[in-house]
């Protein structure tokens, strides 16, 4: 139980470290620490001038990184038996190493557009590996029915959880391109045309026209998901099907709406923070559609109480 606790925090946090780090960009924020690991020298520099959201950014990523580190540990200490699950832990270990590597490296070497992007892949990446590990670890009720028969297709979430990725990355291309205002203000064409003749503009075109390949995955998505929930008495899957269209119609609004502000501060932030959300809830959907385990999987977590004798650990698992 406790490895499932640290591991929720542990992606409640990521979240919040990709909603932070979203503000960074389009405040200009980018090179206000010009130095890394420090900032201008120093751990703790004063926060004006664009580092208090480059330095805010820094100071959550490290918050993420010591809680990755404790859940590896904790899950190598309670989980041995399990040598995938420790796999895992010490996997999430490894990528979160690797993200804070990548941020220096984008620093240093001046936000090169190649860089930037493989720091935004990965993140999301983390973030839906590290709901995975949430959910190899959460604890099964004894009295959970295992299911018997074919398993749930979950082919269609699987599109739209690779679908809304793509289209992630594909904004950030257009962040880290500098193609934002390629546009201008004009929907739903760029300055009056379906396909334009630069290549900005069709970068910027490129995301648009993802969003209607991700706007049919997430709604067939949702309807399948909605139907199989509710016939395998799958709740979460249900109600987090229920929940897709309206999180894809408020993230076509805020779309309309970064793109009409001029690529506003709390637009871009909102637009960044509920595309995340949205590639949360399928990943959940996903996961609450996978066939349940068994609960003697996870019935030896009780060894961790001191009071629990082999002979109860026993009738537990029966």
């Amino acid at each position: 139980m406790t490895a499932y606790r640290l591991a929720l925090a542990t992606t409640i946090a990521t979240f919040v470290l990709l909603v932070v780090g979203g503000t960074v960009n389009p405040t200009g924020s980018s090179l206000a620490c010009p130095d890394w690991p420090t900032c201008y020298g120093s751990f703790f520099p004063e926060m004006t001038g664009g580092v208090e959201f480059e330095h805010t950014h820094r100071a959550v990523a490290t918050f993420v990184g010591f809680l990755t580190l404790v859940l590896s540990v904790v899950i190598w200490r309670t989980h041995r038996h399990e040598r995938l699950l420790v796999r895992l832990g010490f996997g999430a270990l490894g990528l979160v190493i690797l993200q804070g590597v990548l941020g220096g490296i984008t620093v240093l070497m001046k936000l090169p557009p190649a860089v930037s992007m493989m720091h935004l892949a990965l993140s999301m990446f983390f973030f839906v590996y590290l709901m995975v590990l949430t959910h190899r670890l959460r604890p099964v009720a004894v009295s959970e029915k295992v299911d018997e028969g074919q398993p749930i297709p979950r082919c269609w979430i699987a599109w739209a959880v690779g679908g809304l990725y793509i289209q992630i990355l594909l904004g950030g291309l257009i962040r880290h391109s500098g193609s934002a205002l390629a546009c201008g203000t004009d929907i739903p064409w760029c300055l009056g045309a379906a396909w334009p003749a630069h290549g900005l503009g069709q970068i910027h075109m490129l995301h648009r026209y993802g969003s209607l390949v991700v706007t049919a995955l997430v709604l067939v998505a949702a309807a399948s998901a909605a139907w199989h929930g509710l016939r395998n008495e799958r709740r979460v899957a249900f109600f987090a099907a229920f929940l897709a269209p309206w999180l894809l119609l408020i993230q076509i609004v805020l779309g309309v709406m970064t793109v009409q502000s001029t690529i506003g501060v709390i637009e871009v932030v909102a637009h960044m923070g509920v595309g995340s959300l949205m590639l949360a809830d399928l990943v959940v959907i996903y996961l609450a559609l996978s066939p349940r385990r068994q609960a003697a999987e996870h019935a030896v977590d009780a060894v961790e109480t001191p009071s629990m004798s082999r002979g109860h650990l026993q009738e537990a698992t029966s």
